[in-house]
């Protein structure tokens, strides 16, 4: 009995990740439409920042996107607002008002989203290790990867890659 309910469950888990990988897949080959957001207090501190210095800070911060220095290990906004030319308050005024989400979950974000779509086009990227794909996009540990990952898809990369060898 104890054995047809751990199969039970592993069958029912199983199902789900499949859902979620596909769902993956599916949304990574279309554009994500940031919604329009209603005014909160987030942005009313926003305004204490004068507007050459906003767009500044957001050019700087799509130019570090393209770039994708998000890749390097140990970011904190201190130093990047440094290399902005900024101070780390408004860099994470910024981040907080028009990235919707702390610094470090958005450079998070950054690299799961980068990880995936390289992934899913790099046969030889998927060879690696976990722990190597983590030191690659600039995580410092496989664990902290793997569980970033996990909050960000519903899925494991191991998973999400042997997955991605069986199509």
């Amino acid at each position: 009995m104890l054995s047809l309910g751990g199969a039970g469950y592993y069958y029912r888990n199983q199902q789900v990740y499949k859902k979620r990988f596909l769902q993956l897949l599916d949304t990574k080959n279309t554009p994500v439409v940031t919604p329009v957001k209603k005014e909160t207090t987030k942005d009313k501190v926003a305004v204490t920042i004068s507007d050459e210095t906003r767009d500044h800070l957001l050019t700087q911060l799509q130019r570090f996107e393209d770039r994708h220095d998000y890749l390097k290990s140990r970011i904190n906004s201190k130093d990047l607002a440094k290399s902005f030319g900024s101070n780390s308050s408004y860099l994470s005024i910024v981040v907080n008002t028009y990235k919707q989400k702390s610094f470090s979950q958005y450079i998070n974000d950054l690299r799961i989203e980068y990880v995936v779509v390289r992934l899913q086009t790099d046969t030889k990227f998927r060879k690696y290790t976990i722990k190597a794909i983590a030191q690659e996009i600039g995580f410092n540990t496989a664990e902290a990867f793997a569980k970033t990952f996990y909050k960000n898809t519903g899925i494991y990369p191991s998973y999400f890659i042997k997955q991605l060898e069986g199509l």
